[in-house]
């Protein structure tokens, strides 16, 4: 669990711990190592599917959220994440390549060290926004 939510690539995707350790410190240590849920067996599935609805929405309601009112300024990230300091790397490669007619998606992926399809994934997944995306605050 700690490995998904420490790589890069898949630091994104919510986890749900779905387990027959019912004890307190075992649900405390699921969480402390940043599940997005703790459920113990037996479990009911209608609740079960209630929570991941829940995470998805309020995923979902932050990336629109950022999509329409945070605009980013490299100084103004400050580094505690991976998620923001993926988001301060791809301010700095395309601020860097600002003048650069043909600078591209994939031109921009290389400089992320990702794929397109990474890039495209954990951008969407923090922004709302495709890596070709033009931002609503960008005239």
């Amino acid at each position: 669990m700690v490995q998904i939510k420490t790589d890069e690539d898949v630091c994104h995707i919510p986890v749900v711990l779905l387990t027959s350790e019912n004890e307190d410190d075992k649900q405390l240590h699921g969480l402390s190592v940043k599940a997005d849920d703790y459920i113990t067996k037996p479990f009911n599935i209608n609740i079960l599917k209630a929570r991941v609805d829940s995470i998805l929405q309020n995923r979902k309601f932050m990336r629109e959220r950022v999509a329409t009112e945070f605009k980013i300024g490299p100084s103004e990230i400050a580094l505690t994440s991976l998620d923001q300091k993926l988001l301060q790397k791809a301010i700095e490669v395309v601020e860097k390549n600002m003048e650069d007619a043909d600078f591209d998606v994939e031109k921009f992926s290389s400089e992320m060290y990702l794929s397109r399809k990474q890039l495209f994934n954990k951008l969407k997944a923090l922004t709302a926004l495709s890596p070709s995306d033009k931002p609503i605050w960008v005239k």
